[in-house]
């Protein structure tokens, strides 16, 4: 599942969204990695969060029985506006552990998968919330009018 939104004369806020994103799902200990994305039509950023994990058997129990997390929102200025997506990283892996414990006769797995997906779809929807309410009051989180250089 994604969640598409579309932001007209928000485009000189992309820099800042980006920002404000990293801060906010590190703070949250979420592993973060930002790429700055760039084509003849637009330009913008990909950034990406996944569930921080203190050790690795954490992490690939997480993985194995569908609770990991992970968001990737892709930020492109086109003219002045913004047009964002917000999707999880990690839905098909949801579903195919989902799949492979209904298959196994009702799998212990098909709790957690299930749980995890829950989980997944909230995360978007947090992230998509946090933009929203960044991009429809920038000056509350010190982000305001600016004119970006061409």
């Amino acid at each position: 599942m994604s969640r598409k939104m579309f932001y007209p004369s928000k485009g000189y806020l992309k820099e800042r969204l980006a920002d404000y994103l990293e801060k906010r799902y590190s703070e949250k200990e979420f592993e973060i990695q930002t790429l700055e994305a760039r084509d003849a039509e637009s330009r913008g950023y990909i950034f990406q969060a996944r569930k921080w994990y203190s050790t690795r058997l954490a992490e690939t129990a997480s993985k194995l029985t569908g609770l990991d997390l992970a968001v990737t929102v892709k930020i492109r200025q086109v003219a002045d506006s913004l047009d964002i997506e917000v999707g999880g990283g990690k839905w098909l892996d949801k579903a195919a552990v989902a799949g492979f414990g209904l298959f196994v006769a009702f799998s212990i797995l098909v709790i957690p998968a299930g749980i995890g997906a829950v989980r997944q779809h909230n995360l978007i929807e947090e992230v998509a919330r946090d933009i929203d309410s960044f991009l429809n009051n920038p000056e509350q989180y010190g982000a305001g009018k600016e004119v970006e250089p061409g």
